[in-house]
């Protein structure tokens, strides 16, 4: 078990500095206005670690989907979770306006003493909690379902979450449609992947059996990877 939650916890650390590094990226010092032949190459590492973000966040909320597949719905966790999110943004406000450190006028202190559920652009943790409300429901779905039906849950939730807002990226103007009207939004990707983390969870053994690859948590957590790694790539 130790090694489990090792191999977990260092994968969970991993996830968190790609989330960083894809935040230095995108807010750090690199003018995306003033791109010129000389700077090609500081632009195609920007962009490479901004490619982080996606795949850090995809991986973090697996492993944390990946373990409350097995768990019953409480609400105390969402209510954490709001209380964290207040706190250390109390905390930072307060530091940053001791320090005069760039925070704009218009900032309101309501944004910051209340960011629930005035919006403040915390789309990560807004998306988090409806998954963690949606966990009742999901979990009904999934422990009643077998195998191929959630493996068509997935291909159904792939197409409309992922392939489809690809498209629509890729051909602006062709699709005279609203991605959203697909469920396209962070909080619905999120339940993507609970089901993705559901169904590891309930078959990986078999998925190992019939490739002959050892039952460990190393050998399926591999292929979480590559495929998150693949479907972050693509969703925008």
């Amino acid at each position: 078990m130790k090694r489990r939650s090792s191999n977990l916890e260092l994968l969970r650390i991993l996830s968190m500095f790609m989330i960083v590094v894809h935040h230095f990226a995108f807010h750090g010092t690199f003018d995306f206005k003033t791109i010129t032949n000389t700077n090609q190459g500081a632009l195609l590492a920007t962009l490479i670690l901004e490619s982080f973000g996606k795949v850090g966040v995809a991986i973090f909320v697996l492993i944390g989907a990946y373990f409350l597949v097995e768990k019953s719905f409480s609400f105390k966790r969402v209510m954490n979770l709001v209380i964290l999110t207040s706190f250390y943004s109390i905390i930072i406000y307060i530091i940053l306006r001791v320090l005069k450190f760039g925070i704009p006028n218009d900032y309101l202190w309501t944004k910051i003493i209340f960011p629930y559920p005035i919006p403040t652009n915390y789309w990560f943790v807004t998306s988090y909690i409806v998954m963690l409300l949606s966990m009742p429901m999901l979990n009904i779905v999934i422990r009643n379902i077998n195998q191929r039906k959630h493996l068509y849950i997935l291909l159904f939730l792939t197409v409309f979450i992922v392939v489809i807002p690809d498209l629509y990226s890729y051909f602006p103007g062709k699709m005279d449609i609203w991605i959203g009207q697909f469920g396209a939004t962070d909080a619905t990707y999120f339940i993507y992947l609970y089901f993705i983390a559901s169904y590891f969870r309930l078959y990986s053994s078999k998925l190992t059996r019939k490739m002959g690859i050892l039952a460990n948590t190393c050998s399926y957590w591999k292929y979480i990877i590559v495929y998150i790694i693949l479907t972050s790539v693509i969703y925008k």
